[in-house]
């Protein structure tokens, strides 16, 4: 997770670890204090350090799943997009959001609320495709 060090994301993970949900890599400024064996932190020294080591990380195998923390979309973007050192394919990008409504009983996900706005058809199929 690129951007960890705020106070939200460490109950986020706290609770994430408390139900067995994954082991995490924790990527930011400031200071990242946790006692536990399924929690790797990496201390950087900016926001766009975070974003990089957080690419690297997936690009490498190291993390299965990009993560953005407390930290700007477009810095994770830049990371994300960089030509040598980004996630970049010949496939479709797309990314999801997951929310938390008050009156609402359960996570809403929506996809592509700000990469894909209006894909073809074509572009549907071949982001439904990588879902297996």
């Amino acid at each position: 997770m690129a951007g960890a060090s705020d106070p939200v994301i460490k109950q986020t993970v706290d609770l994430a670890l408390q139900n067995d949900l994954g082991e995490f890599l924790l990527f930011g400024p400031g200071e990242l204090d946790y006692d536990e064996q399924k929690v790797k932190v990496f201390n950087a020294h900016s926001d766009q350090e975070a974003a990089k080591l957080a690419v690297h990380a997936v690009r490498t195998g190291k993390a299965d799943v990009l993560v953005k923390g407390f930290v700007p979309t477009a810095t994770v973007l830049r990371a994300v997009l960089a030509k040598e050192t980004g996630l970049r394919t010949d496939k479709l990008l797309s990314q999801i959001a997951m929310f938390e409504l008050p009156n609402y009983p359960k996570p809403l996900f929506i996809t592509d609320c700000a990469m894909n706005i209006a894909p073809t058809l074509e572009e549907k199929k071949a982001n439904y495709a990588e879902c297996d």
